[in-house]
């Protein structure tokens, strides 16, 4: 391993860096001048002595601060973190806010402040590359204080507010300041918040998550941006809530990627830059910059141009493996005794395994018991319970964080193998995976099956959707009020709830304290309404608006029918008072909608399943033949 140096010698070049000097010269003088104006209100005198640190404490703080938030790794750069200023491209963002419509995010500018900020992206699509960006523009071009907080390391079984998080997390790089100091620190006006990963807390959890980053601005007055992938519950919440979208990237930005990445062999990027503009199916996947780094990898390996997403991930862990064989002489030798085959055997296996733990942090001791039991499974028996170590030091698609955790370099890597191990079990278990999905689904996987639909789509359409019209059949027979009583799922409303951790929704509307739905059934209601909402975006040129409107009438019902002068109201729904509440106030026939939906995804599927049976029959016979 490459000598880096003594800690001072590492902690020197982080300060005498383009980012280390930003924030040598601005962050920790910034927060000690927020604090002194509060403290002309409010006694917060310990806190100021603590900020008058020694310059070489100071450093210490901001090399943490650097690694923590400013660096991240890259396919490119899968054996070392980078500075984000390095492989940075201006990401462009949309609203339909009255703030902006459109913007690209790059050295001169960030976003406009606002309550809560939802940014909004598909996997891989850059959210929390975006978010470090924005951090360091915080920095740079601001005059606030940044503070980053990751949502997947919180534990929302325990009761906490803003105050304590914030001071917890900086209390780790250094900077002890109590809770109550922050408290007031926080409404001082000067500081921004960011959440990254709204969608990697568990489903069970996420309900307390969007009433705590709700109460960032309700309670402490400081706006907050938090990023999640699309059509999660805090990107329905509404209120104070503004959802902002990441853009798909245009060739301009592929091409400008490849430059900034490859910018030491011009006669690669001459290759990739032809590839893509000469190309249309090609460039029409590079649509997310994790694509796009995954292509400039691999790109020399491929034995054809891609034509799918899928195909970009799956020569990734080979590419990363021979890679390995060609430096073999200047790398650590394999631990295990397994070949690169096997060796992604069983990182499929433990793909999946790990994404059904709900998780995308893993403690060693995890990642390890997972991958053992998954070589036994496989008859991998002279794993001699190293493949984890020699996937970490191969190919580096699982990496340390620094904190006694392990992550993937990228979730999408994790639900991609996780797809390839389901497709390649035999039939009676891939059935049994999926009617287990549709009757019970499971939000970590869906992402999977999106990588199940693109690398498979017959095999989606006969196994899957033969199960979900199964389903469906049964659904479509039931009444349409008896139909509307599950969905709704619940019978009584709790206003200003302490226990929150089962609620099916959230509504608020403006200047109201948030209503909290304790679901009767919420295993059913999540059921039903999960499966409406994301399959039939795939199939129903409704796409679920329907059952968005069921939800959101919902919410208007509960908020106009409950008075907000009581700390606990309790209302049973009916479902004729509903429907005719959503007709007369929102003038929408949900009932006849309704039927229009099922019937016409009903009707979708049957074709699709149908046809994907005729084309298997027909291999079937030719094979006979």
């Amino acid at each position: 391993m490459e000598d880096t140096g003594s800690p001072t010698t590492v902690i020197e070049k982080v300060i005498q860096s383009e980012t280390g000097k930003y924030l040598s010269r601005f962050l920790l003088d910034r927060l000690e001048r927020i604090a002194g104006s509060v403290n002309k209100d409010i006694q917060i005198r310990d806190s100021l002595e603590k900020l008058k640190i020694s310059n070489p404490e100071k450093e210490v703080i901001l090399s943490r601060i650097h690694d923590k938030y400013l660096k991240t790794r890259t396919i490119s750069n899968s054996s070392q973190n980078v500075d984000i200023q390095d492989i940075y491209h201006p990401l462009t963002v949309e609203s339909d806010s009255n703030l902006f419509k459109r913007i690209t995010i790059d050295d001169s500018n960030t976003l406009p402040r606002n309550k809560i900020t939802c940014l909004i992206g598909k996997a891989g699509q850059g959210k929390t590359t975006l978010l470090r960006k924005l951090y360091l523009n915080d920095i740079i071009i601001g005059d606030h204080f940044p503070i980053m907080i990751f949502l997947r390391n919180l534990d929302f079984s325990e009761p906490f507010d803003v105050p304590e998080i914030i001071a917890e997390e900086l209390k780790k790089i250094g900077l002890d300041i109590p809770r109550d100091d922050w408290s007031f620190i926080i409404q001082s006006g000067k500081v921004n918040i960011y959440w990254d990963g709204f969608d990697e807390i568990p489903t069970k959890w996420r309900a307390k998550a969007v009433a705590f980053i709700e109460s960032t601005w309700q309670r402490f007055n400081c706006p907050c941006v938090v990023t999640t992938r699309p059509e999660t519950e805090i990107t329905r919440y509404g209120g104070s809530v503004t959802n902002v979208l990441l853009s798909d990237l245009e060739t301009r930005d592929v091409i400008s990627i490849i430059k900034k990445t490859v910018h030491d062999d011009p006669e690669y990027v001459g290759i990739l830059t032809k590839a893509v503009e000469t190309n249309h199916d090609l460039s029409s996947c590079l649509i997310s910059p994790i694509i796009v780094d995954i292509f400039i990898y691999t790109y020399r390996s491929l034995k054809s141009d891609p034509t799918s997403i899928s195909d970009f991930y799956s020569e990734l862990f080979m590419c990363l493996a021979r890679q390995h064989d060609k430096l073999k002489l200047y790398t650590r030798e394999v631990q295990s005794s397994l070949t690169a085959h096997q060796l992604e055997q069983a990182f499929k296996c433990a793909s999946f395994k790990l994404v059904a733990s709900k998780s995308t942090t893993f403690t060693e001791k995890k990642i390890s018991d997972v991958f053992s039991d998954c070589c036994e499974r496989l008859n991998l028996n002279n794993h001699n319970n190293y493949s984890h170590i020699d996937i970490i030091n191969i190919t580096n698609l699982i990496t340390p964080d620094g904190y006694g955790t392990y992550s993937f370099i990228h979730k999408s890597i994790m639900e991609y193998y996780s797809a390839q191990f389901i497709l390649d079990l035999p039939d009676e278990a891939q059935k049994k995976f999926f009617s287990k999905f549709v009757n019970r689904p499971d939000e970590s996987f869906l992402n999977v099956l999106y990588f199940i639909k693109e690398i498979d789509e017959e095999r989606f359409n006969t196994l899957f959707l033969s199960s979900f019209l199964d389903k469906l059949s049964t659904i479509k027979e039931m009444p349409t009020l008896a139909l509307i009583e599950m969905l709704i799922g619940f019978h009584t409303v709790n206003i200003s709830g302490d226990d929150i951790s089962d609620v099916g929704w959230i509504g608020v509307t403006e200047g109201q304290d948030p209503v909290l739905f304790e679901a009767a059934n919420p295993g059913f209601i999540h059921d039903l309404f999960y499966i409406f909402t994301e399959i039939s975006s795939l199939y129903s040129d409704y796409s679920g608006d329907s059952f968005e409107l069921l939800k959101d009438g919902i919410s208007f019902y509960c908020v106009e029918e409950l008075s907000t002068d009581d700390k606990v109201s309790i209302l049973s729904l009916r479902a004729e008072d509903f429907l005719i509440f959503i007709k007369k106030k929102l003038n929408y026939d949900f009932e006849i909608e309704i039927n229009k939906l099922l019937d016409q995804l009903f009707n979708n599927i049957l074709n699709k399943v149908k046809s994907s049976v005729r084309l298997r029959e027909q291999r079937i016979d030719l094979a006979d033949f």
